[in-house]
């Protein structure tokens, strides 16, 4: 992502957070490390908290804007039960490559 992004340049990340309802509906046996599980397509999500994903990004060179967890209570309309959900929302820069000349 570094490589592809121009100086200057944001890379915005919202994702499920660690804790997230989806991560505690996950079914007994699909655990296949921490925080990471295998769906029922055989795809494998993992839930990260915005400190890790900070680590990640500026190791490779960004430099962090925002990375905070949203909650947010959903109702089911269908079922009438409440769902608390946690996403990551995160901005990242590239920062400003000095021109050489």
């Amino acid at each position: 992502i570094f490589c592809a992004c121009v100086s200057r340049r944001r890379v915005l990340v919202r994702d499920y957070a660690e804790g997230d309802l989806a991560q505690l509906r996950h079914p007994p046996g699909s655990k296949v490390a921490e925080r990471c599980f295998v769906r029922g397509d055989l795809t494998l999500t993992r839930y990260c908290a915005p400190s890790e994903l900070r680590a990640a990004f500026e190791g490779a060179g960004f430099e962090t804007e925002t990375a905070d967890v949203e909650h947010r209570t959903l109702r089911n309309r269908k079922e009438g039960k409440l769902m608390q959900r946690k996403w990551i929302s995160a901005k990242f820069k590239k920062p400003q490559v000095p021109v050489q000349g």
